[in-house]
């Protein structure tokens, strides 16, 4: 067995719960296994889907943190022994139990309980064996079939787990392949292969769909030898779709032709289909003209000394990633 911990630390005169410092396992008085959260590096962040529980979290769960090290896990936030933290028990011996977390200054909570292993009252049947394939951390881990490959770097796992496979069809019949699900984190990108379907020709327009709950992604798919490509992150359900839609640009109280002179700032809208925007380009008077964006899909410019009184001409465009162009032109006075 295992531990983890739900916890948080305070300071005086303040009830904000602040993420804790330091926790320490022992087994009988002996220190196992533990983590002190002193500094990670941006590298390292990441890693933090394997400090939790993440499947605990990803079904609507707290923060559970683990005690022991999972085996994929490269951080430098843990120390242990041999045991890196699993106790193994058996029908004879009770095992003491401590956990200590402490803050920065040390002071210290502690939990403490005995714990051993019941004698089973009877010997489990043997489950039907299922169609899936265990994957382990540590090793370049492959699925493939005729319709579907692709392999996950060694360092990729944090734990192993038993990969599920499944294929469904959409309301129109086109195929989806289920690859698990988002509740096993993936700690590097995997390029996915997904076989040419007769009704999908190379047109340079087709997008590989990720899916899974309410989150869904894509990624421009590449054409290789009969295959389409292309990099995820995360398990889910995944299909290949055409993409011949352009993005649509919606002004926010800019109307063509108008007096512009109370506007602040000019504001854009910009959507697509595929929740993916590659380029969006401003030209104010034939000049590149700088509009921020914070990554959403609101394209804001602050009037300035680039836009002076006078007659203007604004032409906006905006590329979805598989090259589909909306172009749009606004005369206004300022």
């Amino acid at each position: 067995v295992s531990f983890a911990i739900t916890a948080y630390d305070t300071y005086n005169s303040s009830t904000n719960q602040n993420g804790i410092y330091e926790a320490q396992l022992y087994d009988n008085d002996k220190a196992i296994a533990g983590f002190q959260i002193d500094s990670i590096s941006y590298l390292e962040t990441r890693y933090l889907n394997a400090h939790i529980d993440y499947k605990f979290k990803a079904n609507g769960g707290s923060y559970l943190q683990h005690l022991s090290r999972l085996p994929g896990n490269y951080d430098a936030v843990y120390k242990t022994d041999e045991s890196n933290g699993v106790i193994s028990l058996d029908t004879i011996n009770q095992h003491a139990i401590k956990i200590s977390v402490s803050d920065p200054n040390g002071n210290t909570s502690l939990v403490r309980f005995n714990i051993s292993m019941s004698t089973p009252s009877a010997i489990r049947p043997a489950l039907p064996a299922l169609a899936r394939k265990q994957f382990n951390p540590g090793f370049i881990n492959v699925f493939e079939n005729d319709r579907i490959r692709f392999y996950l770097p060694e360092k990729a796992l944090y734990d192993s787990f038993n990969f599920r496979y499944n294929e469904m069809k959409d309301i129109n019949n086109q195929p989806i392949y289920q690859l698990h699900d988002a509740t096993v984190p993936l700690h590097n990108y995997f390029t996915l292969f997904i076989k040419q379907n007769f009704l999908m020709a190379d047109t340079g327009k087709i997008v590989m769909h990720r899916f899974y709950g309410n989150k869904k992604d894509y990624s421009k798919a590449t054409f290789e030898n009969g295959w389409y490509k292309a990099a995820f992150r995360e398990f889910g359900n995944f299909q290949l779709m055409v993409d011949s839609i352009a993005p649509s640009v919606t002004p926010i109280g800019l109307v063509n032709g108008m007096n512009a002179a109370k506007l602040k700032r000019l504001l854009f809208v910009v959507k697509d289909n595929t929740e993916e925007i590659k380029n969006f380009t401003a030209l104010l008077d034939g000049k590149w003209l700088r509009f921020s964006n914070d990554k959403g899909r609101n394209f804001i410019y602050k009037f300035d000394e680039n836009c002076l009184p006078g007659l203007h001409e604004l032409v906006i465009a905006a590329e979805d990633q598989v090259g589909n162009i909306t172009k749009k032109t606004y005369q206004f006075t300022r």
